[in-house]
């Protein structure tokens, strides 16, 4: 089987990856913006955030590995805590351009949280 570079630049996948950009199916694959102010639109900055998401997802299954050195699990706490902090400027942005507020309900969450703490 060819390697990932030889498939890439073989005429076939070049052809499909032009006619799916015509037809509007699929985009090719992107950085996210660094800045979140930078994008204009709605589902286009939900899609960001969900690429986030599932970022920090793996790097939490990641860091629940047992074989790591504690310096690597310092340093993949260091990267998801970063990735927090994208996350909330992607959910800001969001709210901004008129989308659903995302961090609505972890403040339901710890609200409930505290009326529980206190009734006991």
């Amino acid at each position: 089987m060819a390697r990932n570079e030889e498939k890439a630049q073989s005429m076939l996948y070049r052809f499909r990856e032009a006619q799916a950009a015509q037809l509007g199916l699929a985009k090719t694959r992107q950085r996210r913006p660094g800045f979140a102010g930078s994008v204009n639109s709605v589902t286009e900055a939900e899609m960001w955030r969900r690429d986030l998401l599932s970022e920090v997802s793996r790097k939490i299954a990641k860091i629940q590995d047992v074989s790591l050195s504690d310096y690597q699990v310092r340093d993949l706490n260091d990267e998801i805590n970063k990735l927090m902090g994208q996350k909330y400027h992607w959910e800001k942005r969001i709210v901004d351009l008129g989308g659903p507020d995302y961090r609505v309900i972890k403040k339901l969450y710890l609200m409930l949280a505290k009326i529980l703490i206190r009734s006991i």
